[in-house]
């Protein structure tokens, strides 16, 4: 998870766009683990693994989300 965590808040607090940025680390989660399962024959695939790269992407969007909030003085909603 954090693989894809760390890359997506640098890139977003980078100001890249996230409707390039997300699209792009969620694909490449994806992607990663049928090429695991299809082309290398020393790893597997794993269905839950790339659903917990997609939890870090969506975490890092999130964390992101909320940084940019705090460094402009928005005030951050409480849960």
């Amino acid at each position: 998870m954090g693989v894809f965590l760390v890359p997506t808040v640098l890139a977003l607090a980078a100001r890249l766009p996230a409707r390039w940025v997300l699209p792009v680390l969620a694909a490449h989660a994806v992607l990663s683990e049928v090429v695991q399962a299809t082309l290398i024959p020393t790893r597997d695939g794993d269905v839950l693994d790339a659903l917990a790269d997609l939890l870090g992407v969506a975490l890092g969007a999130l964390v992101a989300g909320l940084w940019a909030r705090r460094r402009s003085g928005a005030p951050v909603r409480r849960w």
